[in-house]
């Protein structure tokens, strides 16, 4: 089959998961992909310790780091994600991985409560694209929405109009959206 992009992403287990700091599976797959990299690497994650694999990530020809960032409030991250990485460490994180010439993204889903400008002059400043979407049920997180001062957040109406307002503040900003598996970059780099 000819190659295709690899993803590394958080929807059933953070490849920066706690026991990776033990295991180093996530970093010795990384070790590999550098020595035959694929049309795109892309690592999606919550977690910090990403931090320790940014200059292997920098070796690989087409990589990228991405951020799971649906807030910029840090108690609302405390309260949705409590063992994930700090919203300011992510951004250091992503800062010093755009420095290294790693391509950087965010992924702001579901929309959660928090200064929607703030995080969007966060973002413009800090990544090269965004992708965007809306709450798609609450399963496992059900308490956490039903909690007091979060109910809004599960409301549809409430994430559409968040969702409208995040593409506005980040069009206004030059921000590129995307949506769907792949980043835009890994998407021209699949086709190739």
């Amino acid at each position: 089959l000819p190659p295709r992009p690899i993803k590394f992403t958080p929807v059933r287990a953070d490849p920066y998961h706690a026991i990776e700091s033990q295991l180093m599976l996530t970093r010795a797959c990384l070790e590999v992909l550098a020595q035959r990299p694929p049309p795109a690497t892309i690592v999606l994650t919550r977690c910090a310790l990403v931090d320790r694999d940014l200059e292997l990530l920098a070796g690989i020809d087409n990589a990228l780091l991405g951020f799971s960032l649906p807030t910029m409030d840090d108690q609302v991250r405390r309260h949705f994600e409590p063992k994930a990485a700090a919203v300011h460490r992510r951004f250091e994180i992503l800062r010093r991985a755009g420095a290294l010439g790693v391509e950087t993204f965010a992924v702001v889903q579901p929309m959660l409560p928090g200064k929607a400008e703030r995080l969007a002059d966060l973002l413009a400043a800090t990544v090269d694209s965004v992708a965007l979407d809306t709450l798609h049920g609450t399963h496992g997180a059900a308490e956490d929405f039903a909690a007091a001062g979060f109910e809004m957040a599960a409301d549809a109406a409430w994430q559409r109009d968040r969702l409208a307002e995040m593409i506005e503040l980040l069009s206004d900003r030059g921000v590129p959206i995307w949506s769907g598996e792949l980043p835009p970059s890994a998407r021209r780099a699949a086709v190739m």
